[in-house]
């Protein structure tokens, strides 16, 4: 009986899972049929603060730099051309920036600036 009830809560619980993928699966697409309509746009966006942004929307064929804030939203300027730069273009994100320094402080023979050897990450 009780292996029963074990077996009951485990679909429940597995029901439960497929149930909350699934809403989020069509809530998400629901998003991104509002970002986009008609003749509006949101090429990108930049978090500048907790709730303050830095879009670029392209209206009409206008593109525009615009700033959304709790206060408002406010056009900042009217831009002529706007190209989204690819991913190897933008600047380095933080880890390989770190790894890169410590490849840098480590050098190839097992030392460390400092002069101390390291043998399977202990200093020796």
């Amino acid at each position: 009986m009780a292996v029963l009830k074990v077996l009951f809560y485990l679909i429940v619980l597995i029901l439960v899972l497929v149930l909350a993928y699934i809403t989020t699966r069509m809530l998400g697409r629901g998003m991104n049929g509002r970002q986009q309509s008609g003749d509006m746009k949101i090429l990108d966006r930049l978090a500048v603060g907790r709730d303050s942004y830095l879009m670029i929307v392209d209206v009409q064929g206008r593109i525009l730099l615009v700033g959304v804030s709790p206060a408002g939203i406010t056009r900042l300027e009217e831009l002529e051309t706007y190209e989204k730069k690819s991913p190897a273009e933008v600047s380095p994100d933080f880890a390989s920036v770190f790894t890169e320094q410590l490849k840098t402080l480590v050098k190839k023979d097992g030392r460390q600036q400092d002069g101390r050897q390291k043998r399977n990450g202990r200093d020796l």
